[in-house]
């Protein structure tokens, strides 16, 4: 049980994209220049409801919206997409979307 804590705990704290950092990035913008912004690792788990699509094509990563696993907002995600070397889509996925 201390594990799973422990891991749940890293998950978050490794894999959030700051908001302000999340605003800034603009669709069409080299994946390089995203890639400067970017945590060191994403999320372990993709969401766990049905999503937008994901533009045909793209790879698509999910980042945090913040460090804490342990309260309502855990199941918040960025999805950003890319494709051709470009930023082609971000997303900020809510926990209601699940509803």
């Amino acid at each position: 049980m201390v594990f799973v804590l422990g891991f749940m705990t890293w998950d978050g704290a490794t894999s959030v994209l700051r908001p302000a950092d999340f605003e800034r990035l603009r669709v069409g913008q080299a994946w390089s220049d995203v890639a400067a912004v970017l945590p060191g690792r994403t999320r372990i788990d993709d969401p766990v409801w049905p999503e937008p699509p994901a533009p045909a094509g793209a790879v698509c990563r999910y980042y945090g919206t913040h460090p804490s696993p342990f309260d309502g907002r855990r199941y918040e995600l960025y999805r950003l997409c890319r494709s051709g070397g470009r930023l082609v889509s971000k997303d900020f996925l809510p926990h209601d979307l699940a509803s």
